[in-house]
């Protein structure tokens, strides 16, 4: 999560006498109303989209061949590199 983010979502409530948490756990993501819960609502659809990536990975390492499982590694570093070429432009070689 960004700096910004777990700021907004950390520090500011306790100035305000809540706790993150207590935001956290009355936030209906349905409809978010405010920055901060748009927030809280996409860190926990990242954080479920994230869990059942792992899910399905797992489930297909058990089913496809050492060839693939290097194909695939390989697809996974090119992504890798391709994503922080795009959010950090300046570690470009």
């Amino acid at each position: 999560m960004p700096l910004h983010c777990w700021l907004y979502i950390n520090v500011l409530p306790n100035l305000a006498g809540e706790t993150s948490q207590q935001i956290a756990q009355n936030v209906n993501c349905n409809n978010p109303q405010t920055r901060q819960q748009m927030i809280i609502c996409s860190d926990r659809a990242y954080k479920a989209a994230d869990q059942k990536l792992n899910q399905v990975y797992k489930a297909l390492q058990t089913k496809i061949t050492t060839n693939q499982k290097k194909r695939l590694t390989n697809a996974q570093l090119a992504w890798i590199k391709k994503l922080s070429n795009l959010e950090y432009p300046w570690l470009q070689k």
